[in-house]
């Protein structure tokens, strides 16, 4: 879990999954003052499916967001705080039988 320094504020980490079906994704974080955030997570024809804003201080460790609308496939989260942005690409897996084998292909290829 590495976190990726934006600027002397605060630091965004990569997008994590507690298990392969889990639809909250964590993003580790870390901010030294408050912070408006502001995540709109789209899918990789780049139609929004999510949206949220959040308000961070000095004690905020981890944003939690729920991706329960996403299907099956590859995402990238642009993430907005303060006048930076940064994007974190993830992948949800889908709820079939063999749909996770078949998105494990298919973002191989993406």
């Amino acid at each position: 879990m590495g976190i990726t320094s934006l600027n002397q504020d605060f630091q965004i980490g990569e997008i994590q999954f507690n298990n392969e079906n889990d639809k909250t994704a964590i993003i580790p974080c870390l901010f030294y003052s408050e912070t408006k955030c502001h995540i709109i997570v789209h899918d990789k024809k780049g139609r929004s499916c999510q949206s949220q804003f959040i308000d961070t201080d000095e004690s905020t460790s981890e944003i939690k967001l729920d991706v329960s609308n996403c299907k099956g496939g590859v995402y990238h989260a642009w993430i907005y705080a303060d006048d930076k942005v940064t994007v974190r690409r993830f992948v949800v897996e889908s709820s079939g039988k063999n749909g996770g084998m078949i998105n494990k292909i298919m973002d191989f290829f993406n």
